[in-house]
């Protein structure tokens, strides 16, 4: 019974280390996060955004005419117009992988509501016209707003206007005037779903037979 014991962990090890290489050989490249937007909510009425190839460097920021709506719980808000938002992103720039980033909404008074580090980055390209879509998840790292938002936020841009192409090799401007940073839940894609299952019905495959 012991070897069959020992037998069945070290098949075990074996999966979950095939798993992990799996996982670290997959390539880094940035796709949909598909987040969904929560409360609570900032919106921000217009964001001027622009990536430079050059430098991988992606950035977000409000218009001088932006308006800021907060609401907690999707049904009151309050709104100003002299906060300001600032989301810089270090991109790669064959792939669009996220390499590091930040975010930063300060108040009138240049007090932090809400900041981060940013954690993925995603998007959607609309190969029609100008609705492309750029996702973001970041951990919360402080800000007035900290404690109503929890640990991970997420961050939603459609862009009204745009010259992406789906190409991070090639420089490109972008204006939304539909974006929402929110407190987030993180998708479970289905194939990492799917594999999780498939282990464990291989494990427990093993533990019978021995």
């Amino acid at each position: 019974m012991r070897i069959a014991h020992r037998n069945w962990m070290s098949f075990t090890a074996a999966l979950l280390a095939m798993a992990g290489s799996w996982f670290l050989a997959a390539p880094a490249v940035s796709a949909p996060l598909n987040l969904t937007q929560q409360f609570p909510d900032i919106q921000v009425s217009d964001l001027d955004i622009a990536y430079d190839a050059g430098t991988g460097s992606f950035t977000a920021n409000q218009a001088a005419f932006a308006w800021f709506e907060y609401s907690a719980d999707g049904i009151s808000s309050t709104g100003a117009g002299d906060w300001t938002y600032s989301l810089t992103a270090s991109l790669d720039s064959g792939t669009g992988a996220l390499t590091s980033g930040s975010l930063e909404i300060r108040d009138g008074s240049s007090a932090t509501q809400l900041s981060g580090d940013l954690t993925a980055f995603g998007f959607t390209d609309d190969p029609t016209g100008d609705s492309d879509v750029f996702e973001v998840l970041f951990n919360v790292t402080g800000g007035a707003l900290a404690g109503d938002f929890g640990a991970l936020g997420g961050i939603i841009i459609v862009t009204d206007t745009s010259d992406f192409a789906g190409d991070f090799g090639t420089g490109f401007t972008a204006a939304s005037t539909s974006n929402d940073t929110f407190a987030a839940v993180v998708p479970v894609p289905a194939a990492v779903w799917l594999f999780g299952s498939g282990l464990l019905g291989l494990a427990a495959a093993a533990r019978r037979r021995h």
